[in-house]
């Protein structure tokens, strides 16, 4: 997977900057959302492997996509297939909501809580992880009971763990030294 990223980095990027000039993120990001969609079904796959002609393999992924990308995506395509490079799709596609995120001062924050955190609870540490990362916060929320109480957050390679199984283990290991 390393060596897909570090192939797909200079596509996305070469996307990346050719969005922002043109400004079609959101559109791209479309583009390349389906794109991964679509290479990634089985029936598409089988046929995809069986064709030998560039043109054809090609002709054939654009017509699937359909209406739901541009003349540029279609010679993003195009320039894929011929570099025999269709299988980037997703590495690119992950690679491009990177710089985007990058771009767009964009941290994804995951909370994992033993309950339903309410929109109040949600809000207040939206905003406190703004002011502290200086950086847009987007959250996901996942729940887990067994932490009892209290919730995670996880972004980038940070771990905040404010749940109350973790304060009883630290607190049993306390009192075991």
């Amino acid at each position: 997977m390393i060596k897909f990223k570090s192939v797909a980095h200079p596509y996305a990027r070469a996307i990346h900057e050719f969005a922002i000039y043109h400004n079609t993120l959101d559109s791209w990001q479309n583009m390349l959302h389906h794109m991964v969609y679509i290479s990634k079904n089985i029936n598409i796959k089988k046929i995809i492997s069986s064709m030998s002609f560039f043109q054809q393999l090609s002709g054939f992924f654009i017509a699937v996509c359909g209406k739901k990308i541009d003349k540029y995506g279609k010679n993003f395509i195009k320039i894929l297939v011929e570099k025999r490079r269709l299988i980037l799709l997703e590495s690119i596609y992950l690679e491009f909501i990177f710089l985007r995120n990058i771009h767009e001062n964009i941290t994804h924050v995951t909370i994992i809580s033993a309950y339903t955190l309410d929109a109040n609870q949600l809000n207040y540490i939206q905003k406190i992880l703004e002011e502290r990362l200086s950086k847009n916060i987007h959250i996901k929320c996942k729940i887990n009971s067994d932490l009892i109480n209290g919730f995670i957050i996880k972004f980038d390679d940070t771990v905040i763990n404010l749940s109350v199984r973790h304060q009883l283990k630290n607190l049993l290991h306390f009192l075991q030294h």
